[in-house]
């Protein structure tokens, strides 16, 4: 059975809940409703680890019918598994990844969640809702150092040919040449949020002496420099996740240091310890 094929019969499966269920058994059989468990969970267990594996542009659309499956269909287990892999660092920047998987996703699954009367703040939701927006927020509104200056990272290699390309981002220049290498090249090569649409353009020049390569900002990269255009991205993307007051409550003691973030008074980090810390604090939280 391919993988559309289990997350097909799946989704029928959770719709004809009640009717399989219902229909008595004999004495000493497995219940309906544990046979309904067991298969349910089989299917997910299988389909849930293979959703990278499939074609990119499938991404998206499979996560929200595994979604739909396992909120409707009560399996905690398989959805906290789900917005685990979902959660992983894929090897790109975050910001590339919110806005090509995240932004995508979410307003499907916050209207589902409200759907079965599932708060934002629930266990497992709590912590993928904190990560996402606690990294949105660093990437955004984020700083280096203790500057509350905005910055917005592109590459996050850490090579030092690449560093020139962020120092370019971050400044108010459209065009620049750098000299070239290996490690430039094969970074830019991966760079943007798709192929259509990808956020600096760049050119080589063999010719030049030394060999250098062309960047040029597209609009989206342009906007990011400005502080009005990145406040208002930010709170449209955290309206797409709930309310202040649900944002509130998922954030807990870091709530503060969003509206800051927001404000413009300071900027938003999250430490390794933190990172630590909100994971122990989500075990157990209903």
């Amino acid at each position: 059975m391919s993988f559309s094929d289990r997350v097909e019969f799946g989704k029928s499966l959770v719709r004809c809940k009640e009717a399989l269920i219902a229909p008595p058994q004999a004495e000493g059989q497995i219940s309906n409703a544990e046979l309904f468990d067991h298969i349910l969970d089989k299917i997910l267990a299988t389909t849930i680890p293979q959703v990278f594996e499939r074609d990119r542009c499938h991404w998206t659309q499979s996560i929200c019918s595994l979604l739909s499956i396992c909120v409707p269909g009560n399996r905690t287990k398989s959805y906290e598994d789900l917005l685990d892999l979902v959660s992983r660092p894929r090897g790109e920047p975050f910001y590339t990844r919110c806005l090509d998987l995240y932004a995508k996703i979410l307003p499907d699954l916050v209207k589902l969640l409200d759907k079965y009367g599932i708060s934002l703040s629930s266990s497992p939701s709590r912590k993928f809702f904190c990560y996402i927006i606690g990294a949105y927020l660093q990437d955004v509104l984020g700083s280096e150092g203790e500057s509350p200056y905005l910055k917005f990272s592109i590459l996050t290699c850490g090579h030092e040919a690449c560093s020139r390309v962020n120092d370019f981002l971050r400044s108010e220049e459209e065009s620049t040449k750098v000299p070239l290498d290996d490690t430039i090249e094969r970074c830019l090569t991966g760079l943007g949020i798709h192929h259509r649409d990808r956020l600096l353009l760049w050119h080589i020049y063999r010719w030049d002496k030394p060999p250098r390569i062309g960047l040029e900002k597209r609009a989206k990269a342009t906007a990011a420099q400005s502080w009005s255009i990145r406040l208002a991205e930010t709170q449209e993307f955290l309206r797409t996740i709930g309310t202040d007051e649900e944002i509130s409550q998922i954030m807990g003691e870091r709530y503060q240091d969003v509206v800051k973030a927001l404000e413009g008074s300071q900027a938003f980090a999250v430490t390794e310890t933190q990172r630590e810390e909100a994971d122990e604090a989500m075990v157990g939280i209903e």
